[in-house]
């Protein structure tokens, strides 16, 4: 059976849901999703119940977004959309309906122009070499002008960086795609105008655009453009009056995409925002012609009373100088400045005056054109001399012209009377047996009274300076580089605004020993005071004048002469000579017994006269002319009586040139063609008429040929002409007399003739006259020796010619023998006293060079900057000529032919060793001169100097090749046995290529010191450039001395021009070498060169590398570029 039971159980279950408006997610019970009826639409996001937060564009937060704002149809952006037909832009945007928003204002999106450049050049096209270049940058607001004076053009180039700064923009609605802003669009047009052959209007003849590459609307650049455009095959021919006009312009823009929500996926329009534009606007303005002054011909405009193109008030002063100028003008880019420069005139070999260094003035300044007056300005020279004024009138294309006036300061000179050697005043007409103090005559008769003052007056300051001479042309300048066209112009002064008015002109101004001017008075009373009045003046300069009076005897006849200088300096003196008409009268004729006259001792019956007067013969003084001015003469005197016991004393006689017959040299003068025929001409002259106690021993004619050899002629001493024969009929020939006197020659006097046109031929009598004047010469001669030797005057010359013989022994006596001693002869001796058989083919011709300028001048030559003519060329060559400075000795004249022929036999030609071109070695004038090629950029110190505000990349491997191409060139030298000794960055020179030129080394005189003090010079050593066994004599340099010289050198190039141990004195060098100081590493030095430079001042010289070793490691640092000869450095 079955039982059933039942069991009620209750069982609790609690439910939780969320509040009306919300859900859940996952059934976690977190109420936190608002629930929105209908939906929120158009991609509306409900946040809370039934409230919807709509997208930009649509409405109706409680209507779930369905109310359409702004879309792709009404698009409001940047700005914010109101209303569904209301958009209010940002600001810096306006618009309206479906271009809302799409205008840019000026208040924002504005583009700016920051840099806008146009470059003009002439780049050549075989290297692209630049040859000039005018950079323009516009600056300002306005239009930015440059004047420019030259036309060759075939580069043009742009820089042009514009910036964007975007505004801050909202939020971009659903309906945006993609919105950008910023530059789209920057170009430059360039115009070329012409004046108009008719009308107005300006012709146009050349018109382009330049773009710059990808900016567009589309692809804006929202920071910054920066655009660089050339035009490298730019060609305009330019013309006077001709404009370039440039425009940058930038434009700024966007775009913005829409999208249409029922598509999402595509574009539905692109629009594009109209921008704002900013421009910078340059010109360039071509003007061709050069300043002009009224006073020139075919000029239109007259001129004023006071328009000068310069003068100066005072050409002869003591004061500061004053200087003006008025009357310039140009027609078309109009007056910018007045440039001024001072130069101080030297003589030229020649004797004429010139601007030595044309490109260095001692004064220069700039004066800036402000008004059409007169302009002044006021000069004190910092020392006295001649000086040229230079005044450059520049227009604001830099066209020029330059007038150049003269002008002498000297507030210091004057002049002064000269009473030694021949420079005295004195009466010639009177008896020189009484001083010229009296002269004869008869009484009531005109008598003729001669004054002579020769040399008596001098300045000495201008006399000496030469500073009345003629003065040549301003040496051109430039004509190189304008040949090139990188100048319009040379630099010269043109011919008619050169000085040719006032008291000082180019001209020579007459003068004698710098007096211009001489004043005379005669009088016949006994008052000694220097009249008033009654002075006249003496026409010319001749130095003598000559008068006629009557006179009485006894009369005293005293004459004033007054010297003026163009200084206005003067002086007086006088002279007066006495007149006497009747003979001595002699009486009481007897003859006194000698034991009865009170200055006679008789002793022993043998009589003697107790004053004993010795007439000495100033002529038994004679000495060199080098000891003339500081010998005195010791006299000895010894008595003896009649048992033959003596006595001496002493007498001194000093200043031996106030005596009459020391105090100069004869020569002949007046040197003149006497006859000349078609073969032959017969050369005269004059001599003294009162000869020094020197007298000329001999004159020597020397006839310099056209093949380069000489001939010599040696005539008498007393002889005034001599025949030269065997001559080309209508040819210029050169003669030099070499004047010799005892021992010693005292120079050369130049002479040039030209023969005559073919004739017939000489008559046999003229032969026989040549004959019989040689015959008389030789009979002379044996007359005058036989004089000599009666007279005793051989004694004195044979006498100094033991003298010379013991000096001439003493100085060789101490040589080693050649064959067995060490010591060689000094290279002065071998290549100074180098003889050829023949014309080398480094002779030159002296017509063919051309001195244009002096460019320095040191202890032994002058360095001209100089022309060479060729026939196998247009045009000159530019050298450099080496010349020996003025009153050059022989021993410079031997020192300069070594020189000469040990470049011309041992150098050769290396790229890196100055280039040698020739010698002029027959030019008695100035001497032998050396040619060698002229290096434009000069010394490589005064390059490295320049160039320490300008570092670039460029200048680094300007550097590096410096350096090895300075090696290359050392170890060529010393493949050829020559040491330089004198390495240093001032003999290294640059030619226009900045190549390497090494200069300065040649044939050397080693004074021998034998420690006696008589050693005439030391040798010059630079010392902190020498290697340390070379500091006291350079005799022993070697080449590993050079290599120490070379590793100085290349811590001057990386240092840039500094020099070593600046602030240590030179005889403090060699301790601190022996410490171990060296120069410290360069900034721009790495440690490979300084590693050469260290190897390099190794103490041991056999620790030092050889330059072929240091060559060999350079090569390992550079690589050789394809298709030329430079090397570049491995970085």
């Amino acid at each position: 059976c079955y039982e059933t039971r039942y069991i009620q159980e209750w069982k609790t279950e609690t439910y939780y849901s969320c509040a009306p408006g919300w859900k859940d997610t996952n059934h976690n019970q977190e109420c936190v999703i608002p629930i929105c009826n209908p939906p929120c639409q158009n991609g509306g996001t409900c946040v809370s119940p039934n409230k919807c937060r709509c997208p930009d564009g649509f409405n109706g937060p409680d209507t779930s977004c369905t109310t359409l704002r702004c879309s792709h149809l009404l698009p409001c952006y940047p700005g914010t959309c109101i209303s569904p037909n209301s958009c209010q832009c940002d600001d810096g945007f306006t618009g309206s309906g479906q271009s809302a928003c799409l205008t840019m204002t000026k208040n924002k999106g504005m583009p700016f122009v920051s840099r806008s450049r146009v470059t003009l050049a002439n780049v050549r096209r075989t290297d692209n070499t630049t040859k000039f270049s005018y950079s323009l940058d516009g600056t300002s607001a306005v239009k930015d002008t440059f004047w420019s004076n030259q036309k060759d053009f075939n580069y043009l180039s742009f820089e042009f960086n514009s910036i964007y700064i975007p505004p801050l923009l909202p939020y971009r609605p659903n309906y945006i795609n993609d919105a950008q802003f910023g530059i789209v669009d920057g170009h430059i047009t360039a115009n070329i105008t012409k004046i108009p052959r008719s009308g107005t209007d300006r012709d146009v003849a050349f018109q382009k655009v330049y773009k710059c590459p990808g900016i567009y609307d589309k692809n804006p650049n929202s920071s910054m453009v920066d655009c660089i455009i050339t035009d490298n095959q730019f060609s305009v021919f330019i013309e006077h009056g001709d404009w370039l006009n440039v425009v940058f312009i930038a434009n700024s823009g966007g775009f913005r995409k829409l999208v249409n929500f029922d598509y999402p996926n595509s574009i539905w329009n692109t629009q594009i925002y109209q921008g704002l534009t900013d421009q910078k606007e340059v010109e360039f303005k071509f003007d061709l012609y050069v300043p002009t002054h009224c006073s020139e011909p075919n000029n239109t405009v007259n001129c004023g009373a006071d328009d000068v193109p310069l003068k100066i008030k005072n050409e002869f002063t003591k004061l500061p100088v004053n200087i003006s100028w008025a009357g310039w003008k140009d027609d078309l880019s109009k007056m910018d400045r007045y440039h001024i420069e001072v130069f101080k005139l030297s003589p030229d070999p020649y004797g004429n005056l010139q601007e030595m260094t044309p490109l260095k003035p001692v004064h220069s300044e700039d004066v800036n054109h402000t008004h059409d007056g007169i302009y002044q300005y006021t000069y004190t020279p910092s020392e006295e001399g001649m000086f040229s004024v230079l005044l450059q009138a520049v227009d604001k294309a830099n066209n020029s012209k330059i007038a150049r006036r003269l002008f002498l300061y000297a507030p210091t000179s004057n002049i002064s009377l000269n009473t030694r050697g021949d420079g005295r005043l004195y009466i010639s007409s009177a008896e020189s047996e009484t001083g010229y103090m009296w002269q004869t005559t008869k009484a009531g008769q005109m008598t003729e009274i001669s004054v002579e003052w020769k040399n008596h007056f001098i300045n000495k300051f201008i006399s000496e300076g030469r500073l009345l001479n003629k003065v040549n042309a301003y040496p051109i300048q430039f004509q190189d580089i304008q040949r090139e066209g990188i100048l319009q112009s040379s630099k010269f002064v043109f011919p008619g605004l050169d000085d040719n008015e006032g008291q000082r002109t180019v001209d020579e101004k007459p003068n004698k020993n710098g007096i211009v001017r001489f004043e005379a008075v005669i009088s016949l009373s006994d008052g000694t005071n220097e009249p008033q009045k009654g002075w006249f003046e003496i026409n010319g300069l001749a130095e003598k004048f000559t008068f006629n009076e009557t006179l009485i005897d006894g009369r005293t006849v005293r004459m004033w002469l007054r010297a003026h200088d163009v200084l206005g300096n003067t002086i007086s003196d006088k002279t007066e000579v006495h007149f006497d008409s009747s003979e001595p009268l002699m009486n009481n004729n007897s003859i006194i017994s000698c034991n009865t006259d009170i200055d006679c001792i008789c002793v022993l019956e043998k009589c003697f006269i107790k004053h004993q007067v010795l007439d000495l013969d100033n002529c038994w003084f004679m000495t060199s002319e080098e000891e003339l001015d500081h010998a005195n003469i010791t006299i000895e005197v010894t008595v003896y009586n009649q048992a033959m016991l003596k006595t001496s004393f002493y007498l001194t006689v000093d200043k031996l040139n106030e005596l009459r017959g020391l105090e100069h040299y004869s020569g002949p003068t007046n040197i003149r063609v006497a006859k000349s025929n078609y073969n032959g001409v017969r050369l005269e002259w004059d001599l003294p008429k009162t000869q020094s106690c020197y007298g000329r021993t001999e004159i020597v004619v020397i006839l310099y040929m056209k093949d380069g050899s000489n001939k010599v002629y040696t005539v008498s001493r007393n002889t005034t002409f001599v025949d030269i024969i065997g001559l080309d009929p209508e040819k210029d020939y050169t003669v030099a007399f070499s004047l010799g006197y005892g021992e010693q020659t005292m120079g050369h006097v130049p002479f040039s003739f030209q023969t005559a046109a073919k004739e017939e031929p000489i008559p046999t009598a003229a032969i026989i006259g040549g004959v019989l004047a040689a015959v008389t010469i030789i009979g002379l001669l044996i007359a005058i020796f036989i004089v000599l030797l009666r007279r005793g005057r051989l004694e004195p010359v044979r006498r100094r010619l033991s003298r010379f013989t013991v000096r001439y022994r003493n100085t060789v006596k101490g040589q080693s023998n050649e064959a067995y001693g060490t010591n060689k002869y000094d290279d002065l001796y071998i290549y100074g006293g180098m003889k050829f058989d023949a014309r080398q083919p480094w002779h030159m011709n002296r017509d063919d060079v051309v001195f244009e300028s002096l460019l320095t001048s040191g202890r032994f030559a002058n360095i001209y900057k100089a022309s060479l003519k060729s026939s196998s060329k247009k045009r000159q060559q530019t050298v450099v000529a080496k010349t020996l400075k003025e009153g050059f000795t022989d021993k410079d004249k031997e020192l300069m032919m070594a020189k000469i022929n040990f470049t011309g036999t041992q150098v050769g030609n290396h790229p890196n060793v100055l280039k040698f071109i020739g010698a002029v070695i027959d030019d008695d004038a100035i001497g032998p001169f050396i040619v060698f090629e002229h290096c434009w950029n000069g010394p490589l110190k005064d390059y490295l100097e320049t160039q320490r505000k300008n570092i670039t990349v460029q200048l680094q491997e300007n550097l590096f090749r410096f350096g090895l191409d300075i090696c290359k060139g050392m170890e060529y030298l010393a493949s050829k046995k020559i040491v330089h000794r004198r390495l240093a960055a001032r003999n290294i020179l640059l030619t226009i290529m900045y190549e390497v030129r090494i200069s300065g080394f040649g044939p050397q005189n080693f004074e021998q010191d034998d420690n006696d003090g008589d050693s005439e010079k030391k040798e010059r050593i630079p010392i902190k450039w020498m290697a340390p066994e070379c500091m006291k004599s350079t005799a022993g340099a070697t080449e590993k001395s050079d290599v120490w010289s070379y590793g100085v050198v290349l811590w001057e190039i990386f240092s840039l021009g500094e020099s070593p141990f600046e602030n240590i004195r030179s005889r403090d060098v060699p301790a601190r070498l022996k410490k171990g100081e060296r120069p410290s590493k360069p900034e721009l030095c790495d440690d490979t060169w300084y590693g050469v430079m260290q190897r390099a001042w190794s103490i041991a010289p056999e620790k030092r590398p050889t330059f072929s070793e240091i060559r060999e490691e350079l090569d390992q640092l550079f690589v050789q570029s394809a298709g030329d000869d430079y090397y570049y450095y491995k970085r």
